[in-house]
């Protein structure tokens, strides 16, 4: 197959356009989005308390367990317990608005360490039973879960954006293999790459 993935170096990126299956709607669009991301883990014997000011400070009811809570200002995925990233829109100072934390918790921002992907399309169900060995059928994996797992060996934390959209974390430096990845399993369906 003639196509991006063989006519490119492995560390270049992608062109952005149509991937895979030209002919009909893409079962796949792939997107980076920006955001800042920071990692919040709290102190020894603090865990209610950090979930407490995490109420106060974005008004969001976190929880001490692999869930994603969300509002317009920021996603809150439990990773651990007393852990959670904390992602809020790109140019945020994610240290300086978790700063009332500090008492009870520590910020680290982890905006560069980070790229923000999200996934769409009417084949995403299929494409992340082919990559995710977690069972994420609903009587299972509750749709408000965070994933900390793999895809294809490259570590990711993943959630669901609504139906037929999900968000997935990925390290700086391994962005360019996840879209890679993502562009070779799913160009039977065809993959927008935005």
């Amino acid at each position: 197959m003639a196509d991006a993935l063989s006519t490119c170096l492995p560390h270049h990126p992608l062109p952005r356009g149509r991937h895979g299956a030209a002919t009909g709607p893409a079962g796949i669009c792939l997107a980076r989005r920006e955001a800042s991301v920071a990692t919040l883990a709290a102190r020894r014997g603090a865990v209610a308390a950090t979930l407490a000011g995490l109420a106060d400070l974005l008004g969001l009811a976190a929880e001490d367990r692999p869930v994603a809570v969300a509002n317009d200002r920021a996603t809150v995925l439990g990773t651990a317990p007393g852990r959670w990233l904390v992602v809020t829109p790109a140019g945020d100072d994610p240290e300086a608005t978790l700063a009332p934390l500090a008492p009870v918790a520590s910020v680290v921002d982890q905006s560069g360490a980070y790229v923000l992907f999200e996934l769409s399309g009417p084949a995403l169900a299929d494409l992340l039973a082919s990559l995710v060995a977690v069972d994420l059928d609903p009587s299972v994996t509750p749709a408000n879960a965070a994933l900390t797992t793999t895809v294809a060996h490259l570590g990711v934390t993943l959630w669901a954006d609504g139906p037929d959209c999900c968000r997935v974390l990925v390290g700086r430096s391994l962005a360019l293999a996840f879209e890679r990845t993502i562009v070779a399993v799913a160009a039977r369906h065809g993959v927008d790459l935005a």
